[in-house]
């Protein structure tokens, strides 16, 4: 007996019949379907998201990644950005708050001396 065939068995063994099922008994929706209030709006394309109500002074932020991997960055040109309209902070290396980096390293890699090769 395959073991595609013997689940199959195993499920239909434990699934009630008819009406009489223990889990749905006292549960007014359970295996129900049931409208949703605002299904046609969504639908039809009327329906408002919140993404679509303005929120007074709501600001954006937009992270830029160098575009070569491994590659080393020698100036970054923000003229442009600071141009722009709508613009309120460019933050680079030059500007950013100082974070602390942590360095992790294996407990058995700091119990053993750096094995260099001569």
């Amino acid at each position: 007996m395959g073991i595609v065939r013997k689940t199959i068995e195993q499920i239909v063994h434990v699934m009630p019949v008819g009406d009489e099922d223990e889990l749905r008994r006292g549960y007014r929706y359970l295996g129900q379907p049931v409208d949703r209030l605002d299904g046609v709006e969504k639908v039809t394309g009327a329906a408002r998201f919140s993404a679509e109500y303005p929120i007074d002074g709501l600001v954006h932020a937009s992270i830029v990644f160098s575009t070569i991997a491994k590659g080393v960055i020698e100036r970054i040109d923000t003229s442009a950005a600071e141009q722009a309209p709508g613009v309120i902070a460019i933050v680079t290396h030059l500007n950013a708050p100082a974070m602390k980096v942590r360095r992790h390293r294996s407990r058995l890699a700091a119990s053993r001396p750096l094995e260099v090769p001569p």
